[in-house]
């Protein structure tokens, strides 16, 4: 029986990992476009207007399209959807490596924001289906925290081994390959059907306007949307473009700012980590929740809005707003409890659509609200036009925290 268990366990966890390898890709992609912007920049001679309206572009078509994911690992399973994703990825990515032009690398950036769309709420599903609703909450920290970890490592070794310096259209390239890889792994491992008694059948039979009817009438399943959404929308905006800038607007280089980045996923990977134990050990997700809200917002606050901070304080201080943001994943749990479980990809899909739409919203706020001429060359100017610029990212975690209020756990409803 013993045996028979830790084989289980095994299977559960390996088809869970090819999953969350690719979430790990994703990170690290976002992460590195926020990297390579300046290089962006510079070689096809875009504005911080244009920069922010291409970050824009994926996290819009990687929003969208997660509604869509949500429902298809519902009805047609992760396997075959996952696999069509990472390959569409793959040719985004390709055409980006390729791109000399606006137009080119807008195509490349709605394509490999549609084919990524699935890989957070993929890691997740499997978790939610190959782990018991006990561990959920854990299994959900630890999703976050193995790609925070690995995101950190892969961007430092970037940073000290000079591969930034080879150009956007490389890396690129190297990571088209890379997803491709990834496509015939999620294809020869994964599978949709879990062991445990908890499995559910595909939901092949509602509509999806009759699932989002039903959807719409469950208050817990949008404040869990809301706390998820605004926290994760105002990381993405942060951290994956106008973190480097913001740090250079303070006369940092771009290695040390690049290096100062890899302090928010590091952070969340604790963050997250514990957050989901602390849930999985109280079965009071939503207290947890709301600690974690009114963290994201004080610290945020003191970094957009303090005094000028020495470095090794702001590296602290990014540490600790990951370490907050990191609980952004309790989100999935929190909703999970109040939603059918064959509706699960569809509701985890809208939570990130509308995270990822907040995401590219903010994004375009504050390209606009920096213009056309900030040098982001370090001076006070520019610390000025920055903490304007980020104010909406405050406002954006005030009302989360306000929604977090009403959050509350099944045995408590």
């Amino acid at each position: 029986m013993n045996s028979k268990n830790g084989s289980n366990a095994a299977h559960s966890v390996l088809i869970w990992g090819i999953g969350d390898i690719y979430f790990v890709v994703s990170v690290v992609i976002a992460i590195l476009f926020g990297m390579l912007a300046p290089n962006i920049q510079q070689h096809l001679h875009l504005n911080a207007a244009q920069i922010g309206a291409l970050g824009s572009v994926f996290f819009l078509c990687y929003g969208l399209a997660q509604l869509v994911g949500g429902r298809l690992m519902d009805s047609l399973g992760p396997r075959l959807t996952l696999t069509v994703s990472a390959l569409i990825t793959s040719s985004g990515l390709y055409i980006f490596s390729k791109a000399d032009d606006l137009s080119q690398v807008f195509v490349a950036q709605a394509l490999s924001g549609i084919g990524l769309s699935t890989s957070y709420i993929g890691a997740i599903f499997l978790a939610s289906t190959w782990f018991t609703p006990g561990r959920f909450p854990l299994m959900s920290g630890i999703t976050q925290m193995s790609a925070n970890l690995m995101a950190v490592i892969v961007i430092v070794g970037m940073v000290f081994s000079g591969a930034l310096s080879m150009g956007f259209q490389f890396m690129m390239s190297c990571l088209a390959g890379v997803v491709f890889c990834v496509a015939l792994l999620l294809l020869l491992v994964v599978r949709g059907a879990p062991v445990t008694e908890q499995a559910t059948n595909l939901n092949n039979s509602a509509g999806l306007w009759s699932d989002l009817k039903l959807l719409m009438g469950i208050s817990q399943f949008w404040l869990g949307t809301l706390y998820f959404s605004t926290a994760f929308g105002v990381l993405l905006a942060f951290s994956n473009l106008w973190n480097i800038p913001d740090q250079i607007s303070y006369g940092h280089s771009l290695q040390t700012a690049s290096i100062m980045t890899t302090m928010l996923p590091l952070g969340g990977a604790f963050g997250a980590t514990l957050s989901g134990w602390l849930s999985s050990m109280t079965n009071r997700a939503s207290r947890v929740a709301r600690f974690y809200s009114v963290g994201m917002f004080i610290v945020c606050a003191i970094l957009i809005y303090g005094p000028i901070l020495s470095n090794g304080f702001t590296f602290f201080m990014l540490a600790l707003l990951g370490f907050f943001f990191g609980g952004a994943v309790l989100g999935f749990p929190l909703v999970s409890q109040h939603i059918p479980a064959a509706l699960r990809g569809t509701g985890f899909g809208i939570m990130a659509t509308l995270a990822y739409l907040l995401s590219a919203f903010l994004q375009y706020v504050i390209g606009v609200l920096l213009g056309e001429n900030t040098t982001l060359h370090g001076g006070i100017a520019d610390i000025h036009d920055f903490k304007i610029a980020l104010t909406p990212l405050v406002i954006t975690l005030a009302i989360g925290f306000i929604g977090s209020l009403w959050l509350k756990d099944i045995k408590s409803v």
